[in-house]
């Protein structure tokens, strides 16, 4: 005798954040809408008394703690739209005329903290950090893409090793590094997209992508700990000291 097939849940879950010991938030899709290709986003908290849930109409990417803010959180979209919630209440926040997700700023793949604000990286090279007043500033103008064949660049992680720096990483083995204001390219020894950053105990930054690829350094001296040559992609990287 056929047993009935289970019924599916509606959510699929992507996204983990601890709030604290005793609460959690939770991100993902609905699957339903992204069976007809509709982008539709949600996030829930769980705590031991009561859960809050917000929906989103774009694909989630990333969630982060709002700077100084007791009490709320950013949902980073992958159209570019970066939300704060306080209570229920959604409110987007305006990066200016070309924020990403419009035009040729292409899409927002992911944000982390930097310091004690927050950090978000995208297509194109675009990159934006929240100010502890909340307001986001682009720091990618004279980085990004500007001709034709560059087209298919873009960040898709960051992290910071020291106050003031924070590493982009991104597709086609790019990996830049901004340093007192300034933009270094450095020269990764691989052309592999790269797709996480972290950075380890000792403040170098380890970084993994497609084919299994793992470096580990810092501006133009990198350590080859996997050369690229796997079937299996690393999405991301936790470091700690052990």
């Amino acid at each position: 005798e056929a047993s009935a097939p289970q019924s599916q849940s509606p959510y699929e879950f992507t996204r983990v954040l601890g709030v604290s010991s005793t609460s959690v938030l939770i991100g993902g899709e609905l699957r339903e809408l992204a069976d007809e290709r509709v982008p539709h986003g949600f996030v829930i908290q769980f705590d031991r008394t009561f859960k809050r849930r917000w929906f989103l109409e774009s694909r989630l990417v990333s969630i982060q703690p709002g700077a100084r803010e007791t009490g709320q959180f950013l949902f980073v979209c992958a159209d570019g739209a970066i939300l704060s919630s306080a209570s229920s209440e959604i409110r987007e926040f305006d990066l200016g005329k070309e924020q990403p997700g419009t035009g040729e700023s292409g899409m927002l793949w992911s944000a982390d903290r930097i310091g004690q604000t927050v950090g978000a990286v995208g297509m194109s090279r675009a990159v934006y950090q929240r100010e502890s007043s909340g307001k986001w500033t682009r720091l990618s103008d004279e980085i990004e893409v500007e001709r034709p064949e560059e087209s298919g660049v873009g960040f898709t992680s960051v992290a910071s090793a020291a106050p003031g720096e924070m590493c982009c990483v991104g597709l086609r083995g790019e990996v830049w590094i901004r340093s007192n204001e300034t933009w270094k390219r450095c020269d990764a020894p691989t052309n592999c997209d790269l797709t996480c950053v972290s950075v380890d105990p000792e403040g170098n930054y380890v970084i993994g992508g497609t084919k299994g690829i793992l470096l580990k350094g810092n501006s133009d001296k990198w350590q080859i700990l996997s050369d690229g040559s796997g079937t299996r992609a690393i999405t991301d990287i936790a470091t700690f000291d052990d």
